[in-house]
């Protein structure tokens, strides 16, 4: 937490408290929860944001793994994201290691919403989206 502003006259603060568990049930499956809760004091309110989200990764073999990630986000007063919503998303990624610094990743997304905060034929005009990503990690 601290000032949301340089401005420290005002005394407007931010404040994130976050806490993150996982869990190795077995050497192929791990588990993990993570919740936020946020505050902020701009000017005459109090702006409140809060999210969860639970993962499950199993490992296929040495090289490869399957992982589902669901996530929560409440915006209660749009301060965050800017529109007044509660979202909801779903992930289901594929992880292939070829090489022990190299990790590529394709990953399907679903979000949803309870207000219209997507763009559509146009802006803020729809209230879910799929999208699609692949990805590359190097290590070293």
């Amino acid at each position: 937490g601290g000032p949301a502003l340089p401005d420290t006259i005002t005394n407007k603060y931010r404040n994130v408290y976050e806490f993150i568990a996982s869990y190795a049930v077995t050497d192929k499956l791990t588990l993990a929860v993570n919740g936020v809760y946020g505050d902020d004091h701009p000017r005459f309110m109090t702006a409140v944001w809060r999210g969860v989200a639970g993962y499950v990764k199993y490992a296929l073999n040495d090289v490869s793994s399957f992982a589902v990630r669901v996530e929560g986000f409440a915006d209660p007063e749009g301060f965050m994201t800017g529109v007044v919503q509660n979202l909801w998303e779903t992930t289901l990624t594929y992880e292939y290691k070829p090489f022990p610094s190299l990790i590529l990743r394709g990953e399907y997304r679903y979000d949803s919403s309870n207000a219209s905060s997507f763009d559509g034929d146009t802006p803020l005009s729809r209230t879910n989206q799929a999208t699609v990503a692949m990805g590359a990690i190097v290590t070293f």
